[in-house]
């Protein structure tokens, strides 16, 4: 695997995005020597070369992360957007959800001296409140969680113009891949059927808490990874009983909070702002449309195999939901459960033919 690629936008938000790379930052705690400009420049975006280095050398992320990916954008909103979501939802105690490493801002201008590689400032880091982003200076490091207050991030040094600033997320590289990507077969359908038990408990309990509408919830979105726990607790509120489900060896990372909406927060101003939680229907709505038109995705490369999902019981199930405007509690929550449980798949095999002259 190379030390740094670049990873294909798939489903790519057209209101900014960016663009991811994965880095072994292995390598580079073994050979810091080998980040190059003609190496760089070989897998990645010449304008993305001064910041992958930056983030590439950086001893804190190094130390603590044999591998991350890092996404690239110019500056919108929408990546702090995210990070700010992901702080949310990690302050909440909310299994389920990927945990972002930092976000920082950096002035590069990599692109207009390719291959040069610009000069790298180290920049100092420091703290901020979430409802006082807005006052980060353009190189600052945003600190997500204690472990990281001792890092040294080096920053991008261009000229401070709006056309080269740029967003910088990073955050963990989950090596298994997406439920989407995975290889789903009949003999391990069992652990599939498990994980969407997963991602429909995580779901409920942010929305429970924190009012999280995820936007665009699709099973890419949705990583696994293998795990040493044996089961994940779900508990709505201390009113209710905690919903112990096994993990079968795998739990779920969702992740992509670009068009996500939660209990009303702060966020920057050059985005959509939202000032009332969704209603519990948009809660009902998002999980219908993911079983309607999503859960198949995994079986459509299938070339030998018919693979029929029977879930019209979930679906009916989940519309009920929607039009009494049910709220999200164990009643209506563990009977979903068991439906999804107790649903079919079918992995039916394709009769193939194929010209014999010899028949004739």
């Amino acid at each position: 695997m190379k030390s740094i690629r670049y990873l294909p936008k798939k489903r790519h938000s057209n209101r900014g995005g960016g663009t991811k790379y994965f880095i072994d930052c292995s390598l580079y705690s073994r050979q810091p020597e080998k980040i190059k400009t003609e190496i760089l420049l070989r897998n990645v975006e010449n304008q993305n070369v001064a910041i992958i280095k930056a983030i590439a050398t950086d001893d804190t992320i190094k130390k603590k992360n044999k591998q991350i990916v890092i996404k690239i954008s110019q500056h919108n909103g929408l990546s702090l957007k995210e990070y700010l979501i992901g702080e949310l939802l990690y302050n909440h105690h909310l299994s389920g959800f990927i945990q972002y490493i930092c976000i920082f801002k950096c002035y590069d201008d990599t692109a207009k001296k390719a291959p040069k590689i610009t000069q790298i400032q180290p920049s100092k880091p420091y703290n901020i409140p979430i409802n006082a982003h807005r006052s980060f200076a353009p190189t600052a490091f945003l600190r997500m969680r204690p472990r990281l207050q001792r890092s040294h991030i080096s920053s991008c040094d261009a000229e401070p113009t709006n056309q080269n600033l740029k967003d910088v997320l990073v955050m963990p590289y989950i090596t298994e891949g997406s439920l989407e990507n995975y290889h789903w077969t009949n003999s391990n359908i069992a652990i599939y059927k498990n994980l969407i038990i997963h991602i429909f408990l995580s779901l409920a309990t942010a929305y429970y808490h924190v009012k999280l509408i995820h936007g665009d919830l699709h099973l890419g979105n949705i990583l696994i990874k293998k795990t040493k726990l044996t089961t994940i607790n779900y508990q709505l509120s201390n009113e209710e009983d905690t919903i112990i489900v096994p993990t079968m060896g795998y739990k779920i990372v969702i992740m992509d909070f670009e068009k996500s909406r939660t209990e009303p927060m702060e966020i920057p101003d050059n985005i959509y702002r939202w000032d009332n939680p969704p209603p519990v229907t948009e809660f009902w709505k998002e999980i219908l449309f993911l079983f309607k038109n999503k859960m198949d995705t995994p079986f459509e490369k299938y070339e030998d195999f018919l693979v029929i999902w029977e879930n019209n019981d979930i679906i009916n199930y989940i519309k009920n939901n929607i039009t009494k405007n049910n709220a999200i509690t164990n009643n209506n929550i563990i009977p979903l459960l068991t439906l999804i449980d107790q649903s079919v798949f079918s992995f039916t095999p394709i009769e193939k033919y194929s010209y014999n002259p010899d028949i004739f």
